[in-house]
């Protein structure tokens, strides 16, 4: 246990500080620390501390260290008030905590921590920022992480227009890329298909992505349009959701033969359970069947590709959110000629999620495919003029740090005015993730 001294003086002045506030310590101040060393002599520089995490596990994500002869070292940071609460805690046989780099204590630095993994994580006592917890002048933090940022093409921004320019071009090459990615698979696979299995993989949320995306394909777009052609729209909703919680083994009935899907449901709330997920997505999916009765406004019945391509031709002409309106209502499946009457299928927040991240890029991926300049041209000038989308943890922290250098007092929350700079947010983290890993 490593919470008392070795040399019997007592409880370090760390040690006195509740974890919590430990952790606050760490945020604010472990950059502007010049190096931390372990017991075993491993010399360690906090270039981003990491994103303090919500969930449960370690304290910190995705953080950066630049470890003396290794280079950058990217990982989770867990702390604690002494070494033992480690293990007291049980983090040593919780898999979530195997992304651990470094584990930072109050006390006294201990052997290095063993991760469930088998691998170790160095242990390093905070106890060097004392003095900057007392020194309110210290300098800013983050510009070693900037600094590496720069190599990539995204330097720190001293001004509001700096960092608008920034985020819009961070979003627009996130959008890009998005689009590049679809273009590619579209060489391969049918367009409906490849819609189809990136609206499936959004409705996943963070947790069950890989398993939605199982799902798509296991029950593809094809076999939804041919089981449900001709069918009255309740009818084909109701088929729909019978066959895909049958193959998802989510109703309940023993399937011999096919692996189960890894499904993650641990405090997954009501509202996000996949068998809700996929009630949602056969709503969605229904009108635009093959087959369906055609709409008087072209869409319906046309196949997901095509009528997500002629929802957005429809609004061309209108301003503002007309221009995504219907194509919205249609993602949350509460369009009146989707299907049956209710409450949305899928929520306003995260149909507008599967617009920016899915249908949008899709559509420019495959206009740009097929040498379709109207559609190109409609999908990204909809994807920048797109209002913003609800925050997160990502967003929220990337804000943050660009914020760090902006000398006239510019307002972070008013640059980042929509859904373009939002994605441009989510894409510097994309790139900090990666760094010491390869290109972004």
């Amino acid at each position: 246990m490593g919470g008392r001294r070795a040399d019997g003086a007592g409880a370090t002045r760390l040690e006195q500080i509740p974890e919590r506030l430990l952790a606050v310590l760490w945020k604010q101040r472990a950059a502007r620390q010049r190096s931390f060393r372990s017991r075993d002599g491993r010399t360690f520089r906090v270039i981003y501390p990491g994103r303090a995490s919500t969930t449960a596990g370690p304290d910190f994500r995705d953080a950066l260290l630049l470890e003396e002869g290794m280079g950058v070292v990217r990982g989770d940071v867990e702390i604690h008030v002494t070494h033992g609460e480690w293990e007291s805690h049980g983090h040593t046989g919780d898999p979530r905590y195997n992304g651990v780099v470094l584990h930072a204590v109050g006390g006294p630095a201990g052997e290095s921590t063993v991760l469930r993994s088998g691998q170790r994580a160095a242990v390093v006592s905070l106890e060097p920022l004392l003095p900057l917890l007392e020194d309110r002048g210290a300098a800013a933090a983050g510009g070693g992480l900037w600094a590496l940022m720069e190599a990539w093409g995204y330097g720190l921004p001293s001004t509001a227009r700096e960092l608008g320019a920034l985020l819009d071009r961070a979003g627009d090459d996130r959008f890009l890329s998005r689009s590049r990615r679809y273009g590619e698979r579209l060489m391969a696979e049918d367009p409906d298909q490849v819609l189809y299995s990136a609206l499936m993989e959004a409705l996943g949320y963070s947790q069950n992505r890989d398993a939605f995306l199982d799902l798509a394909g296991r029950v593809p777009y094809s076999t939804l349009e041919g089981m449900c052609s001709g069918l009255p729209a309740p009818q084909g909703v109701a088929s729909m959701e019978a066959r895909l919680l049958a193959a998802a083994g989510l109703d309940h009935r023993p399937r011999p033969g096919a692996p189960p899907i890894a499904w993650h449901l641990f405090r997954v709330r009501p509202q996000n359970h996949p068998r809700r997920r996929i009630a949602g997505l056969a709503r969605v999916v229904e009108p635009f069947l093959r087959g369906s009765n055609p709409s008087p406004d072209g869409w319906r019945g046309r196949g997901l590709a095509e009528g997500a391509a002629r929802l957005l031709r429809n609004g061309r002409e209108a301003k503002g959110k007309g221009r995504w309106n219907t194509l919205e209502r249609v993602l949350t499946g509460s369009c009146p000629a989707a299907s049956r009457a209710g409450p949305k299928a899928v929520g306003r927040a995260r149909a507008r999620d599967m617009m920016v991240n899915c249908v949008l890029p899709f559509l420019h991926g495959w206009a740009r495919s097929g040498g379709d300049g109207e559609l190109d041209e409609l999908a990204l000038e909809g994807y920048r003029g797109f209002p913003k989308l609800q925050e997160n943890e990502i967003t929220r922290e990337m804000a943050r740090l660009a914020s760090q250098g902006l000398a006239d007092g510019g307002d972070t929350r008013r640059v980042v005015d929509g859904a373009r700079r939002q994605q441009g947010l989510v894409h510097l983290h994309r790139v900090m993730s990666r760094l010491g890993n390869g290109s972004p």
